[in-house]
């Protein structure tokens, strides 16, 4: 039973709308390419049932701690302050790398659109965009997050929709003979994955009243639904449309299908639907995240200007103006310059993985303390089943870093930053450590 459906509503268009970015269309045609790509609806609801695991972990350690500050409060109390500080900045890396990604990929969108070299004008806008509506509150920017989720959701099935009537009906029951082997779907498995990536965001940038709290486990996995229904049916319309013309495999497929189902005037539908994806999915982010850092200047482990300055509308301005001008500059510098989104979007998913099998080895850790409170609300995911899940994140971890074929260059530039990382963890508890020291002595 729900018990607030308003709030229920709105952090339910925070989980579904940070997964719902312009890559996911990327991801999808990413799957299509593959050698299984006709199994890609298939494949869509194993990987969303992967996510569902994902989902009850986090929204039992959701139970355990009501109305907390979300990923920062779970891995603190089970880890301990060092780990959760790295939790912390792997999101905010994460979010910056998913902006980067946001801005190539609008960047080459609105290059085909308008026949324009330098799109970075129409990205700088969107985003200066988000941190206008950040700045006006966490109210204000969960009302818009609802209006252009549902807006988002609506015409890009209502394209989904256009394409299926229009390809004729033995190219949409055609099939390409694909390869079945195991490790071939193993791997589209691991793609589609990515689809859902986003969704535990909710924790962190819910409504944190008392009713909203307990409705969050039940929010997480409608998140899932959501996305599992969203994603199947545009992949079967997709499919129906790549049979019928097998040329327009691309990073953005929703531009040629726009153009096949309504020619010239489909360059209006794509310019609104990719700008809501970016607005709805960066906006979610900015919530969280400067939700994060405030909570993490608060406990002393940041400068105290992160949780000190705040304006007339209760937003951080420290943490909202470092986070948006970060992901700006750098989605910016992405949308005009040369860079290869396969490796901004392999870091990206080592980092979620480690996060996520972290989260899941959380709940676990944390059921001894408070398992019997969350039996009473919602039935426990047996424990060898979420150790499966995270053997199997553990193992992306590995396949990403060993069999991808990076050059010395970018493993050396991961490894210096993970120590850099490493290194100013260390450095930021070890000195706050001393700060609480000296002031419990006085």
């Amino acid at each position: 039973m729900i018990r607030d459906k308003k709030a229920f509503l709105s952090n339910l268009t925070l989980g579904v709308g940070m997964a719902l970015a312009v890559s996911c269309f990327a991801v999808l045609s990413q799957m299509f390419n593959h050698q299984s790509g006709i199994y890609t609806p298939y494949i869509i609801l194993l990987a969303g049932s992967i996510a569902y695991i994902v989902a009850k972990s986090v929204g039992e350690l959701s139970l355990m701690y009501p109305g907390a500050f979300g990923i920062w409060t779970y891995i603190r109390n089970a880890w301990g302050n060092f780990i959760g500080l790295g939790v912390v900045l792997g999101y905010v890396i994460m979010l910056l790398l998913v902006a980067g990604i946001e801005g190539k990929l609008l960047g080459q969108i609105f290059s085909v659109l308008f026949n324009i070299s330098h799109p970075a004008l129409i990205v700088t806008a969107l985003f200066l965009f988000v941190m206008g509506i950040n700045w006006y509150g966490l109210n204000f920017s969960k009302r818009a997050q609802i209006g252009m989720v549902l807006l988002l959701v609506f015409i890009s099935l209502l394209l989904a929709l256009l394409v299926w009537i229009k390809v004729p009906e033995e190219s949409a029951n055609s099939a390409i003979p694909a390869e079945t082997a195991l490790d071939s779907l193993l791997e589209m498995l691991i793609i589609a994955f990515f689809l859902f990536v986003g969704f535990e965001w909710t924790t962190n940038s819910a409504n944190t009243s008392r009713k909203a709290a307990g409705d969050i486990p039940k929010v997480l996995t409608a998140s899932i639904a959501v996305l599992v229904v969203y994603y199947f049916l545009f992949s079967v319309s997709m499919q129906a449309y790549l049979n019928h013309d097998t040329a327009h495999h691309s990073m953005t497929p929703h531009v040629s299908m726009a153009t096949y189902s309504l020619g010239e005037s489909g360059s209006f539908l794509i310019f609104v639907l990719s700008s809501l994806a970016v607005l709805s999915s960066f906006n979610v982010g900015l919530i969280g995240a400067t939700r994060l850092i405030y909570a993490v200047a608060r406990e002393g482990y940041l400068p105290e200007s992160f949780s000190s300055n705040i304006n007339r509308h209760g937003v951080p301005v420290w943490p909202l103006l470092f986070l948006g001008t970060s992901g700006l500059v750098i989605a910016v510098f992405c949308a005009i310059a040369e860079i290869d989104i396969a490796i901004l979007s392999e870091v990206a998913a080592l980092i979620i993985c480690l996060i996520y099998a972290i989260l899941l080895h959380t709940a676990l850790r944390l059921r001894t303390l408070h398992g019997e409170k969350v039996s009473k609300q919602q039935k426990l995911l047996p424990a060898p089943l979420i150790n499966i899940v995270t053997g199997l994140m553990v193992t992306v971890i590995v396949a990403i870093i060993a069999d991808k074929g990076w050059s010395f260059e970018i493993q050396f530039s991961l490894t210096v930053l993970f120590l850099v990382m490493v290194c100013a963890g260390l450095m930021i508890v070890n000195r706050y450590n001393k700060l609480f020291q000296k002031e419990k002595s006085q």
